[in-house]
């Protein structure tokens, strides 16, 4: 990889039909490259992606963005060709970029791996080694150098007031180019300025950031302060009770690319639930033990572009004496707890379950997952290179001749519905009658499972306080859907 500290930074942005990533579908693609110093080095790509019929959008997320399936439909591709241009931007100059975005490691990069997955791309890779998150950053900022950013106010459940981390608000107050909140490309611009901003004002913090975007720096930087059981700084996913989204933690194992932080600056409450869940994690083997340390700790992915320093740095301006002696005191708590060393467990623990193509994952609900939503690291590579090369680079045609050769071939069941699926979304046209007809049952099934939360959002929103611009996008999203229904013999309202 060419010097890190002259790399260039693809900062991309997606608008949804939802907010799940394991669910949704994207309606807009925006990218643009920047140079080391955020100068743009040229003039962006926006794509459209076609909503596939067995996805209902969030209406919510519809009046956000502004835009409806009847606009993706027309100004898009659909999925697979969408998803081809998109990784082709993605991995342009893949050693000498930084993709980047703002909440990207937690929102867009796996909404791109679940997009990649179900259209049998490999997933992950044009993230591996080289991802960083403009709002990990700006977390740490806030904590480390607050003044270096102006912030909105903006109220609390109780009433209180806190600093909002918004980009949208962070770009007004900080006069940053910022057009159209929700708009990707818009996003982009604005998600540059910060980062220049924050590069110009905090460059130390910057520094070490950028350093991380290798996932081997922040994998040392754990397991060293884990094997010396020194506290560590962390940059959390979920804010604190007082909104801060950093704490002191210590790493008590790890897991392939997760290390496990066990939080030291928690609430009463929730560090004496940690410390039982950690007692009786401790009885069960090493393997069981490690597996369940997320249901107690912080995951930090060392290749999501995580934040993590000194535990002196955490005080440099925030902490007070109280902090420093509840710290004391939670960590002698932890240690009469404690009883093994740091856990390194060198593997992946999906790797059984994906390697054996059985679809046996299970959602919160305990109802079996679809194949799409199983996303899984390594089988697809292990069993199924010809049909992602042609996934990746076929023609129609070469699709065509794969699906009928698909029955003659020794894949598990979870790629050939994977397959099979992708076809059916993006080219119905090679199906039989008899075929498609089977598809098209999938379809109405998915649909019904989705119907009643549609209403009730329509219902609740067309009855709210919002724009007349709103309330239309709500009922030109529902004509839409109402036209799907209606095309497979079905009744939305």
């Amino acid at each position: 990889m060419a010097n890190i500290e002259n790399s260039d930074f693809l900062i991309y942005d997606l608008e949804t039909f939802d907010i799940r990533p394991k669910y949704t579908c994207v309606s807009q693609f925006a990218a643009r490259r920047y140079s080391s110093d955020f100068e743009p080095i040229d003039d962006g790509t926006i794509l459209y992606c076609k909503l596939p019929e067995d996805h209902m959008p969030s209406l919510e997320a519809c009046i956000l963005t502004g835009i409806t399936p009847q606009f993706a439909n027309e100004h898009g591709d659909n999925e697979l060709e969408f998803a081809r241009k998109a990784k082709s931007v993605l991995m342009t100059k893949p050693g000498k970029t930084i993709i980047s975005g703002y909440n990207n490691t937690t929102f867009d990069n796996w909404v791109m791996n679940f997009l990649f997955f179900r259209n049998l791309m490999q997933p992950y890779e044009p993230f591996r080694n080289r991802s960083l998150d403009c709002f990990t950053i700006t977390k740490a900022v806030h904590h480390m150098s607050r003044d270096s950013l102006k912030y909105v106010q903006v109220a609390k459940d109780d009433g209180t007031m806190r600093d909002s981390l918004k980009l949208e608000h962070l770009s007004r107050v900080n006069s940053l180019t910022h057009t159209k909140a929700h708009d990707a490309l818009s996003d982009v611009e604005a998600t540059a300025g910060l980062f220049s901003l924050i590069k110009k004002s905090c460059d130390g913090i910057f520094a070490k950031y950028l350093s991380y975007s290798r996932k081997d720096n922040p994998a040392r930087f754990l397991e060293s302060s884990a094997k010396s059981k020194m506290p560590v700084m962390i940059v959390t996913r979920s804010p604190r009770d007082n909104f801060d989204f950093t704490t002191l933690a210590m790493i008590l194992g790890s897991d392939a690319n997760s290390f496990y932080a066990f939080d030291l600056l928690c609430n009463d409450k929730a560090f004496e639930e940690n410390l039982a869940k950690l007692g009786e994690a401790q009885k069960s083997s090493e393997c069981d033990y490690v597996g369940s340390m997320f249901k107690f700790c912080h995951t930090i992915k060392a290749n999501e572009g995580p934040y993590a320093d000194y535990p002196e740095n955490y005080f440099k301006e925030n902490g007070d004496e109280g902090e420093r002696k509840l710290l004391q005191s939670r960590l002698e708590k932890l240690n009469s707890v404690r009883t093994a060393e740091y856990t390194p467990i060198n593997s992946f623990r999906g790797k059984k379950a994906a390697a054996s193509g059985k679809n046996d994952e299970t959602s919160d609900s305990g109802k079996p997952l679809l194949v799409e939503e199983t996303l899984l690291d390594g089988f697809l590579n292990n069993e199924a290179g010809e049909l992602m090369d042609i996934a990746e680079n076929g023609n129609v045609s070469d699709i065509e001749r794969a699906l009928r050769d698909l029955k003659n071939k020794n894949y598990s069941m979870r790629v050939k519905t994977l397959f099979t699926h992708m076809v059916a979304r993006n080219f119905p046209e090679l199906y039989s009658q008899k075929t498609l007809a089977k598809w098209h049952e999938q379809v109405k099934t998915r649909l019904m499972e989705q119907k009643d939360a549609f209403v009730a959002d329509y219902n609740r929103l067309i009855k709210s306080d919002i724009s007349p611009e709103k309330k239309q996008i709500l009922k030109e999203v529902a004509d839409y859907e109402e036209g799907i229904f209606d095309k497979f013999s079905l009744r939305l309202f």
